[in-house]
């Protein structure tokens, strides 16, 4: 252990020394907070969380980063249902912070909604948007709903309505940093990541395992991931 110890402070300080060598630094934080997973969430419960997300981040002023967020860090709620801790968010944050994270989006002409990957300023202004293209059945719409919602069957997540599908596959582009986006079990498809953007420099997949707990769901869904990508290299 000890060994490995004093190598791991080696890579580190290395990794360090070489960072000093680059003019352009974006910094990334992927913010992983250890949620409980549970809708019905208060007003009050999602301005603690978020609060304490705030505080996990640890934001630099100055110091230009996108933080990752997880996917279900607002569940059950829409984006136009945050924008009421707007205040908090350009409190905490500057100018030079961009915060991804996955969040419901409601499409007026449509009544329905988007499940939505969404990069913002410390406004919660959007400035990107991806939205989910590869849905899980029963978990995020119902097959032939028309006929199966009228004897009473809905899919198995909150809500009774079925998400709306996302119809391009396009990158998220911060300054120099060019995001294939993906949400939850998109990252199992090849064919994603082989009709990629070639320009890409970050593969982004926010996924919450959480919901399946201690079962062997999230070690299939990684074994997945590392397959596709082995694959998308042929």
């Amino acid at each position: 252990m000890f060994v490995l110890f004093i190598y791991g402070n080696y890579s580190i300080n290395k990794n360090r020394s070489n960072l000093l060598l680059i003019d352009q630094k974006f910094n990334i934080k992927v913010i992983s907070p250890n949620f409980e997973l549970k809708y019905d969430l208060s007003a009050e419960d999602l301005e603690n969380r978020l609060k304490k997300l705030i505080r996990i981040s640890d934001p630099t002023k100055g110091v230009e980063t996108l933080f990752v967020w997880p996917e279900g860090v607002f569940s059950g709620y829409s984006y136009s249902e945050i924008l009421n801790f707007k205040k908090i968010l350009s409190k905490n944050f500057s100018e030079d912070h961009f915060i991804l994270f996955g969040v419901n989006r409601f499409n007026e002409k449509k009544k329905a909604f988007y499940n939505s990957l969404l990069i913002v300023d410390n406004n919660f202004e959007i400035l990107q948007e991806y939205r989910k293209i590869k849905l899980v059945p029963f978990g995020e719409f119902l097959p032939f709903e028309k006929q199966l919602s009228k004897i009473g069957l809905k899919k198995i997540t909150e809500g009774h309505g079925s998400f709306l599908r996302g119809d391009k596959q396009k990158n998220l582009k911060i300054n120099e940093i060019n995001i294939l986006p993906l949400i939850c079990y998109e990252i199992i498809f090849t064919e994603f990541i082989q009709s990629s953007d070639i320009n890409s420099n970050l593969i982004i997949n926010i996924s919450e395992d959480g919901w399946f707990g201690n079962s062997i769901g999230p070690y299939q869904h990684f074994a997945k991931l590392i397959t596709s990508l082995l694959n998308s290299q042929k």
